[in-house]
Formats: C-alpha cells, structure tokens, sequence
C-alpha cells in the first residue's frame, strides 16, 4: 500500500498546485492580506494576551490595540496627503509657469562650470542647453503626474488596509482557539510535529519582525535629524522629511536593496525642489550629501542589511535571500520584496521540521521492526 498512498499524495500535491497556479492572478490580493494580518497578529499577540489579562475580556483588549494602530495610521495618512497634496500643487503652478525649467537651465550651466574643463566640454557635446530644458520639461511633468497618480491610487491602499485589520482583528480575537481547532484537526501521529512547527514559526517570525521595526525606527528618526541638519547648515531645501525618515525606515526592511531604495526619494526631492536655485549646482543638488548620509546612518545602526546579516539573522543563505526578493517582487511587487525573507524563514522551518519528522518516524518504524 505505500506505493499507492505515496502516488495519491503526490497526486493530490499536484492537484492544488495546478489550482493555485490557475487561481492566483484572482486570489493573490486576499492571500497577501492574510499573509500581512498573520505577521501583524505575531507581532501584536503578546501586547493583546498581555492586555487580556489586564481587562479580563480578549474583545475588549483586541479593540484597545487596533484603536491605537488605525489612529496612527489615519494620523499618517492625513498628514501625507496634506504635505504630499500641497507641494505637488506648488510645483505644478511652478511647471506650468515654466520657472523650474528656465532656474534648471541655469542650474545645469553653473553644474557645467564647476566641472573639469574636459569633463564639462564632453558633457555639453552630448547635452545642449536646449535638449536638457527639454529632458527637464518632460521630467518634471512625468514626476508630477506620478504623483498624481499615486495620490489617486490611495483609495486601493484604504481598502487593503481597511480588509489587512479585518483579518486582523479576526485572527487576534480567536488565535488560540484557532490554534486549538487546528491541533484538534491533527492526528497524534503529526501532533508533536504541529506543536513543534507553530512554535518555532511564531519565534522566528515574533523575533524578526520586532527586531527589524526597531531597526527601522532607528533609521526613520536618524535619517529625519540628518536631513534637517542638512537643510539647517546647507540650506538644502530637502521637503517632506519626516516622510523621508519614514520611507527610508521601512526601506531597511529590505534586505540588500533597503538602502537604496530609501535614498532614492530624498534624491529625487531634493533635485525637484532645487532646480529654481542656480547656487545648489555647486554642490551638485545635494546629491552627494544625500548618498552620504544614508551610508552613515545605515552603518551607525549596524542595518546596511547585506545577504551575510541577512542569513546570520534569520539562518538563510545569501543567494537563497536574493531568490526570494525576485520572487516576492515579482509576485506581490513592493509588498512582495517586504514579505520575501519572513515568509521564506517560515518555508524553512517547515521543512526542517517536516524532515526531522520524517526522520523520527523512520527511526520508530525501524525500531519497532527491530522489536517485533
């Protein structure tokens, strides 16, 4: 009968392959919220167990915490929307007034002249004055309707968010009666294996998850204190940093890429909201303190997160890490490149403990044929 039970239990793996493979452009969205709402609910679990205790009532304790994050959020939201909503209107008015192009030409006259003479004459050869007013032109109106865009897009972010706390909420009012459900399900034969795997996801998870937003909060206030530093003592014009702080911290939740990916924003705003003046091309738009600082304060708290932190901190090896950010990207997009490393340690757990099982069971056959 082993053959055939091993045939019908690959068969049936390939089975929900097969229907996962043909539902996922449908499914994907509710399986990435379910996914958020789990590593949300192990993060949050032990303040909502601990606050049960408190009120003596789970409802109430979940509620109480879930006030706080929505708070938090909306506080957010609003405040993004206003500042991002305001200067954007500004630099419309500006770009349709043509005044960012005409203080950007002269900005790339005076960038040419603090250039080296062989430097500055190559350039010029490739980029006139009047191609790079035209680049400028279409930049400035393809950064605008970005914006734009992705203001108008905020609705969809709403709804996730809105759908992400259901779940939430769900899952942290009846965690430990769906863990018990769930152990009820498992036959004694796995029910060691369940405890042991629940257990050993829900650490590494909690252990993550809550070391890297403290990481991450570290980086959003360093990197708001630097840039206003550099805004005070260089007049860099540098908006929106508290938004950049907060970018640049949930950035470092990327392993590898986080660092980057954080600095692109404030190099993109600084160069927007210094075209008009002509005195920032000595420094060439503040591009350079910019990449500075974010190495700096990356290498301060110890989370330029490399493929060699990565995998001492979560036991996954480097190439595997880059894997699973194409993976994540290219199933998920952004959210996707943030889940990749969390979801790929749960992965490994499972399997490990589904090898030590299979191990442990095959010693017991053994054993017992021994005894017989």
């Amino acid at each position: 009968m082993n053959p055939v039970r091993n045939i019908y239990t690959i068969a049936k793996i390939f089975i929900v392959c097969a229907l996962m493979y043909l539902l996922w452009p449908y499914i994907h969205n509710v399986i990435g919220m379910l996914i958020v709402a789990f590593f949300i609910t192990t993060i949050l679990l032990p303040t909502v167990d601990w606050l049960e205790g408190k009120f003596k009532n789970r409802i109430l304790a979940v509620f109480t915490i879930m006030i706080v994050v929505i708070a938090l959020f909306f506080a957010f939201f609003a405040i993004f929307v206003y500042e991002v909503g305001g200067e954007t209107k500004n630099i419309s008015q500006q770009y349709l007034n043509k005044d960012i192009i005409d203080s950007a030409a002269k900005s790339y006259e005076n960038l040419l002249q603090n250039m080296p003479p062989a430097v500055s004459k190559i350039i010029s050869s490739f980029f006139d004055k009047k191609t790079i007013t035209s680049k400028l032109n279409a930049f400035a109106q393809n950064i605008v309707s970005q914006i734009l865009n992705v203001l108008g897009q905020f609705y969809k972010l709403i709804f996730n968010f809105i759908m992400t706390l259901i779940f939430t909420v769900m899952l942290l009012a009846g965690y430990h009666n769906f863990k018990k459900s769930l152990v009820s399900l498992v036959g004694n034969s796995r029910f060691e294996l369940f405890l042991r795997m629940s257990y050993q996801i829900e650490q590494q998870i909690s252990k993550y998850l809550r070391g890297q937003m403290k990481a991450a909060a570290r980086i959003a206030f360093l990197t708001i204190i630097f840039l206003l530093l550099l805004n005070l003592l260089w007049s860099a014009n540098v908006k929106m940093v508290f938004f950049l702080g907060i970018i640049a911290g949930l950035a470092s939740l990327i392993p590898i890429i986080g660092i980057f990916i954080g600095m692109l924003p404030a190099i993109i705003i600084a160069l927007i909201f210094n075209l008009q003046n002509p005195a920032a091309a000595s420094s060439f738009f503040f591009i350079p303190h910019i990449v500075i600082i974010y190495i700096i304060i990356y290498h301060l708290d110890k989370t330029v997160l490399s493929p060699v932190l990565v995998s001492k901190k979560i036991g996954l090896h480097p190439l595997l890490v880059l894997i699973a950010l194409i993976l994540g990207a290219n199933l998920w997009g952004p959210m996707g490149i943030l889940l990749a490393v969390p979801i790929t340690g749960v992965i490994k757990v499972i399997v490990n403990e589904s090898v030590w099982f299979l191990r442990k069971s095959k010693e017991f056959a053994q054993n017992r044929e021994k005894l017989i």
